[in-house]
C-alpha cells in the first residue's frame, strides 16, 4: 500500500508540472481579514460590532501599548474601550492627536488585536491584557528635520511617562528612514545604515537614559 501511495504521488507531481506551464502565478487564497475589507460598509460594521460584543477590554491599571506613529483614530469602536482621549499625545500641539494617514491606526489594532482576521473568525469571547497609548511623531503634511528626528522620538515617549508615570508599557515604532536616506551630517553616496542622532536616542531610551534637548542638541543622562 505505501509503494502504490508514492507511485500515485510521483504521478501526480509529475502532471502538476505540465499544468504550472499554464499558469501565470500561485497565491494563497484570501485571508479573513482581506475578506473583510472589500466588503460594502454596512456590512463591515456588522463584523466590528461582533467582534466588539465579544471583547472584554482590560482595565485601567494594565499595561499598555504605545504607538508612536501617525496618530490613532480615538474614536474606532474597536479602539476606543481601550485607549482614553487623555491617552492620546502629539508632539506638536498643531498637528492634532487624531491619525492622518490611516497607519497609526492599523498599528494600534494590530498591537490590541493580533491578527484582526483570526479574531473576528473566532467567534469566542476575547480578553484583552493591554491597553494603548497613542503618540503623534509625523506631522499631517511634509516632514519632520531630520536633525529634529531624535529628539522628536524623545519627547513622544516622554509625554506618555509623565502622563501615566507608574504605568507599564511598551513601545512600537513603526516607521523608519526612507530608502536612500544617508545618515546625519553625510554624503547621500556614503553607505546607508550607519549611526545616527535618531538611533543613538533610540538606544539611549532602550537603555533607560533620560534625554534633555537643548539648543546645542540632545544630551543622554
Amino acid at each position: 500500500l505505501q509503494g502504490v501511495a508514492q507511485g500515485r504521488a510521483v504521478v501526480s507531481v509529475a502532471g502538476a508540472v505540465d499544468v504550472l506551464d499554464d499558469l501565470a502565478e500561485l497565491r494563497r487564497p484570501p485571508e479573513q481579514a482581506e475578506l473583510i475589507a472589500v466588503e460594502p460598509a454596512a456590512e463591515q460594521a456588522e463584523w466590528n460590532d461582533d467582534l466588539r460584543s465579544r471583547t472584554t477590554e482590560a482595565p485601567e491599571s494594565s499595561p499598555a501599548a504605545c504607538i508612536l506613529d501617525t496618530g490613532d483614530y480615538q474614536g474606532h469602536p474597536l479602539l476606543a474601550p481601550s485607549l482614553a482621549p487623555t491617552d492620546c499625545h502629539t508632539c506638536d500641539p498643531n498637528w492634532m492627536s487624531q491619525d492622518h494617514d490611516g497607519h497609526g491606526t492599523e498599528m494600534a489594532g494590530l498591537a490590541l488585536y493580533g491578527d484582526v482576521g483570526k479574531a473576528v473568525a473566532s467567534r469566542g469571547e476575547i480578553r484583552l491584557r493591554h491597553r494603548l497609548e497613542s503618540v503623534k511623531l509625523l506631522p499631517p503634511a511634509g516632514s519632520n528635520p531630520r536633525e529634529l528626528w531624535g529628539a522628536i522620538t524623545a519627547t513622544g515617549t516622554s509625554l506618555v511617562e509623565i502622563q501615566q508615570p507608574t504605568r507599564r508599557r511598551v513601545f512600537s515604532m513603526a516607521i523608519t528612514a526612507q530608502d536612500g536616506d544617508p545618515p546625519d551630517n553625510a554624503h547621500p553616496s556614503e553607505t546607508v545604515g550607519q549611526p545616527s542622532s535618531w538611533s543613538a536616542a533610540v538606544d539611549a531610551l532602550a537603555a533607560g537614559l533620560a534625554i534633555d534637548v537643548t539648543d546645542d542638541g540632545m544630551v543622554f543622562l
